[in-house]
């Protein structure tokens, strides 16, 4: 995410490990556009994310993910 100025649409999730996402907190509130949540993860990444920035949940499929990404990306 630091490697980023520009807002990114960030595709996460996967499997649950149980993390503290309060390291990125500050980097997806300035960074990123919008997070596309996938897999079993997806409930507690919402949590975490929730009222900082757009969360759209796929399912469990990446392809899915993709797809809505790409619908939410803008030119430049």
């Amino acid at each position: 995410l630091k490697s980023f100025e520009e807002p990114i649409i960030l595709i996460a999730g996967g499997i649950s490990k149980k993390n503290n996402y309060d390291s990125i907190i500050e980097l997806i509130k300035s960074r990123v556009k919008a997070v596309v949540l996938i897999g079993i993860a997806s409930d507690e990444m919402n949590l975490a994310f929730e009222g900082i920035t757009k969360i759209v949940k796929a399912g469990n499929e990446l392809e899915n993910a993709l797809r809505i990404a790409q619908n939410i990306a803008e030119d430049g």
